[in-house]
């Protein structure tokens, strides 16, 4: 409904609507294609796929616990790595990576799962900086977005994954074609049993 309005008219009306919600305590059903706009109006998302709900639950579940590949891939980046369960907590991933994660459980040796780490939970890593998971790899392209940076990290073997890094520090930029070390967490890897 909001899609016709410059971006700044437009979060300015999403807050508006907002405000009304709360002021006269009645349900609001908002339809919108844009996620951006989902994750910010709502309390609870049902996302939905050919006529089938597909996740059911808070901005912040669908976000960062997503039920589903299509899920994780639809709301947001996402890098998606295909993996096999290696041991309990972790995975082998395309290449041989073998990748931490936060939990396997229920999930057998070998079998085949899906990998999704967000990008904002991926960071470059400076020399001496260590993290649960690392990998190498070249820095294939950057692009300036105001706040931040979105950085594509070509790496052996494997996709082209998809870091942000805060634009405070651009001095600590890498070149293109630079060698980079990424890293992120256990617990912000979450398996999808496929």
């Amino acid at each position: 409904p909001l899609g016709a309005l410059d971006r700044k008219l437009r979060d300015h009306m999403q807050m508006e609507i907002k405000a009304l919600h709360k002021r006269l305590g009645i349900t609001i059903l908002y339809v919108t294609h844009d996620q951006e706009e989902a994750l910010a109006m709502s309390d609870r998302i049902c996302l939905m796929n050919q006529g089938r709900i597909e996740q059911l639950g808070t901005p912040s579940d669908l976000y960062f616990r997503p039920r589903s590949e299509f899920v994780a891939d639809f709301l947001g980046e996402s890098n998606i790595l295909s993996a096999e369960v290696s041991s309990a907590g972790t995975v082998r991933a395309e290449g041989g990576l073998l990748i931490h994660v936060q939990s396997t459980d229920g999930l057998a040796s070998g079998r085949p799962v899906k990998i999704v780490v967000r990008p904002e939970a991926m960071r470059l890593l400076g020399n001496g900086d260590e993290a649960d998971n690392t990998l190498s790899g070249t820095l294939t392209d950057r692009v300036f977005g105001g706040g931040v940076f979105r950085h594509f990290v070509s790496i052996e073997h494997g996709p082209v994954l998809l870091a942000k890094q805060f634009a405070d520090r651009p001095a600590a930029v890498p070149d293109i074609g630079a060698s980079v070390r990424l890293g992120w967490d256990a617990e912000q890897t979450v398996v999808l049993a496929q």
